[in-house]
């Protein structure tokens, strides 16, 4: 009986998961393969085939001006295949390429 009379002093659950601090600068893209229609999103001046990773100047750019957030933030999803490439920036925008 006297369980019943004592106060809970504890939290019934755990506390919340905290997530991970973004880092910096933020996440960057490469691109290798044909790129003849403009999917690594690197501008008309990058159409032929890449044999090696490259950094995605045109992102890098992008990170420098703060576009995707602020304090140079980066990419927080990509998905590539056939002749687009989509990625979600950290403000939560979606982009593709090539540019409708």
């Amino acid at each position: 009986m006297q369980a019943f009379n004592q106060l809970q002093l504890k939290p019934y659950f755990n506390d919340p998961p905290v997530p991970p601090q973004k880092q910096r600068p933020g996440l960057l893209p490469f691109a290798w393969g044909t790129g003849n229609f403009g999917q690594f999103g690197m501008g008309p001046d990058v159409l032929e085939e890449l044999p090696k990773p490259r950094r995605n100047t045109w992102a890098e750019e992008q990170m420098e001006d703060d576009a995707f957030g602020d304090n140079n933030a980066g990419m927080e999803f990509v998905a590539a295949g056939g002749l687009h490439t989509v990625f979600i920036d950290e403000k939560g925008t979606v982009r593709e390429s090539p540019h409708p």
